[in-house]
């Protein structure tokens, strides 16, 4: 958890060196806390023993730039990085369940649209692509949906800070990616907050 704050400080930093003289535009970096809601199993060894899995809670760190087209509607893309930890229940025929503590690292891709309103509130939401680079979960990729409300402050000096509720729901077996024995991934949901810093370059 160090190095990721470390990693927000140098990169909010790059903020304020490389902006530009646009108002429209906005570099920021945010945390993610929160509970992971996931279910399923893997046969293992030609079907001799099979592995559960439970989700129980996530943490990440996201990187994003939003460009602002109208007054109050804004255009996000960006990467965020998420740390599943899962719960695995091993059991081989013939012998007793072990249990031991996994990760499930997922990168997501996600487009959203945000709005705000009332001055200091906002709501926004989008699709998403995650990758999957360790084989916690077999499937290489999936889809998601990403919606979030919350409130922004912008300093006189154009810092920004925001805290957000958010909710992510990935459908993983929709990449079609199944073993030669069997495989039954359904859907990783992220229940949490989003706790963010940025800078809008050129703020008048």
């Amino acid at each position: 958890m160090k190095k990721i704050w470390m990693l927000m400080v140098v990169l909010h930093t790059i903020g304020y060196v490389y902006g530009q003289n646009d108002s429209k535009h906005c570099f920021g970096v945010q945390s993610l806390l929160g509970s992971c809601n996931y279910h399923g199993y893997q046969y293992r060894s030609a079907g001799f023993s099979r592995s559960d899995y439970e989700g129980t809670n996530y943490y990440g760190l996201g990187l994003c730039y939003r460009y602002r087209y109208s007054e109050k509607n804004e255009l996000c893309f960006g990467i965020t990085t998420t740390f599943n930890n899962m719960i695995e229940n091993h059991t081989s025929w013939g012998s007793s369940t072990s249990s031991h503590n996994v990760t499930a690292v997922m990168f997501s891709f996600p487009v959203q649209f945000k709005q705000n309103f009332q001055k200091y509130f906002f709501i926004g939401g989008g699709p998403c692509l995650n990758i999957h680079p360790n084989m916690v979960l077999k499937e290489k990729w999936s889809i998601g949906l990403e919606a979030n409300v919350g409130i922004e402050y912008t300093f006189k000096s154009g810092l920004i800070v925001s805290l957000s509720p958010r909710v992510q729901l990935n459908w993983l077996n929709i990449s079609g990616y199944m073993n030669a024995i069997d495989i039954d991934m359904d859907a990783l949901s992220q229940i949490g907050v989003n706790v963010g810093v940025g800078y809008k370059f050129g703020r008048k």
